[in-house]
């Protein structure tokens, strides 16, 4: 009967947190291999033709913006609605300094750190009034934000307004010049593998667990003396980094510019890879979006109007089946709490 039960209990577990556990049990050499083999899969990628090459692209783009968010939703549960304001400020700023718009050509690396630098402490100073909103206020507040912006790109001088910004520079790395989808594609893998690497070891680390106990209960976190308006400072400033360089990169390889391309509905789209595959797990982020910008492709030329709509019901969907993402980030988590438990235990016995 007991062994029924734990096979029942077994079952019900999702197929992506057996897949982690499965992962969390190899051995290195396993791991390392498993890695290998994913990273000649990614090389390869482009042998299949440059079509599938910019849907990369494009995904990979999504992934550095999705991690970014992730940072803010999964790891102190802020909902922000106007996310892709820094995607635009990233955008623009490359396409403002390395045009013809203002005759200025300015290196590509100088504006990418540039960049990075500039939405961070946007993010950060953004967030210092809105630390202590919650819940729908809080959503409504960047839902602003984002509008702001695109108002502001859509009618200035500076960003000609709704024509946007044309023949943008291609990146001048000194040794390698970025003039080929196939060498953004391998640019852009190795900076979200980065990135992802990064904000994992972020995630595990003692800041990471401290935005942890913000997104599960704030209170009990100030109450354990977390100084919770400075980490949420501080994972909005980290968070909005990625998608200004993500920004960057997307006016690079367009070599255009427009309002269009940072609305409320591109906001909507990130919140959703988020939401769908995790939030809180860097994992589950990657997985959700790889759903959500490969799969959907096939589907394109039958759903041109109804996309977004899709996107919608799918997001409802998760939010009322199952709101915790495809791959949850709690197994983790007490995963660790179990080894240190058994650690202290053991202490105790050879004591």
């Amino acid at each position: 009967m007991v062994g029924k039960k734990k096979s029942d209990r077994s079952s019900r577990i999702p197929f992506t947190e057996q897949a982690g556990r499965w992962m969390e049990e190899r051995p290195k050499p396993v791991k390392w291999l498993l890695v290998a083999a994913l990273a000649v899969l990614i090389a390869a990628m482009p042998a299949f033709g440059n079509w599938w090459v910019r849907i990369l692209i494009n995904t990979g783009l999504m992934l550095m913006c999705a991690l970014g968010l992730n940072v803010i939703l999964g790891n102190v549960g802020q909902f922000h609605l106007g996310y892709v304001a820094f995607y635009g400020i990233g955008a623009y700023l490359y396409a403002i300094l390395a045009s013809p718009h203002l005759g200025l050509h300015v290196p590509f690396l100088l504006v990418f750190v540039l960049a990075g630098i500039l939405t961070g402490i946007l993010g950060a100073v953004l967030s210092i009034p809105t630390a202590r909103l919650r819940g729908d206020y809080l959503a409504l507040v960047t839902l602003a934000f984002g509008e702001v912006f695109y108002l502001i790109v859509n009618n200035m001088q500076l960003t000609n307004g709704a024509l946007g910004i044309m023949s943008i520079d291609k990146p001048d790395l000194g040794i390698l010049t970025l003039d080929s989808p196939g060498k953004f594609y391998y640019a852009i893998a190795i900076l979200v593998a980065l990135e992802a690497f990064l904000l994992h070891r972020i995630s595990q680390s003692r800041i990471g667990r401290g935005m942890a106990a913000i997104r599960e209960d704030e209170d009990a976190a100030g109450a354990m003396g977390l100084n919770t308006k400075n980490l949420k400072i501080l994972a909005n400033g980290i968070g909005a980094v990625p998608a200004g360089l993500a920004g960057v990169l997307f006016a690079a390889s367009q070599s255009f510019v427009s309002p269009v391309n940072f609305t409320s509905t591109d906001s909507t789209l990130i919140l959703s890879m988020v939401v769908v595959g995790g939030t809180g797990n860097v994992f589950g982020v990657i997985l959700g979006v790889l759903l959500l910008t490969i799969l959907p492709e096939p589907l394109r030329r039958y759903m041109t109007n109804t996309r977004m709509l899709f996107y919608a019901v799918l997001l409802l969907c998760f939010a009322v089946r199952r709101p915790q993402g495809l791959w949850k980030a709690s197994h983790r988590i007490s995963r660790i709490k179990k080894d240190q438990v058994r650690r202290i235990l053991e202490a105790g016995e050879n004591r």
